[in-house]
């Protein structure tokens, strides 16, 4: 839910983070927003999706870009809400945006490129701590290497630190 995203990214040590639903984000706007519409349902229910200023309010709260996860196939065949999403898919679809894997660079190591994840396991496995598959390798104030894979979060190893179990 909502609350554990956000404490979740807390402990990571990001604060700019904010999850919200829809009805909460009215009149905001936000660089980068990522939208999950993951109902998936043989019947096509789509619950507040079909309501045109939702939508509204949806796309329109990026500045300088959006991610849209979910359904298409859920959303085009919902009885009450084809008439919105259907155009719109259509015309992500022409422009080539509709794409079945998210695009993930490592923050640290850009160098090494650019990795394609469709599930979260693809994710806990190329990405794992928000990085890549390098070691750490920094050194904690205590002595001992750092044990976790690269990681874009907690650069001062504050809280990798007060995780060390090693006898110093």
């Amino acid at each position: 839910d909502i609350e554990d995203i956000e404490l979740h990214a807390e402990k990571m040590g990001n604060k700019q983070i904010r999850c919200s639903s829809v009805d909460n984000y009215q009149g905001e706007e936000c660089d980068i927003i990522v939208i999950s519409l993951v109902r998936s349902n043989k019947y096509g229910g789509i619950g507040f999706l079909k309501e045109e200023q939702r939508v509204n309010v949806l796309l329109s709260r990026a500045k300088h870009g959006m991610f849209i996860v979910g359904n298409a196939a859920t959303l085009r065949s919902s009885s009450k809400g084809n008439h919105v999403w259907k155009p719109l898919l259509d015309m992500f679809q022409s422009q080539g945006r509709i794409v079945k894997s998210f695009p993930t660079v490592c923050q640290l190591h850009p160098m090494d490129g650019t990795t394609y994840c469709r599930t979260v396991q693809e994710f806990r496995t190329h990405r794992p701590n928000g990085g890549c598959n390098r070691p750490c390798s920094a050194r904690l104030e205590c002595g001992h290497a750092c044990p976790l894979m690269c990681h874009p979060t907690d650069q001062g190893h504050l809280i990798t630190h007060k995780q060390c179990t090693e006898p110093c």
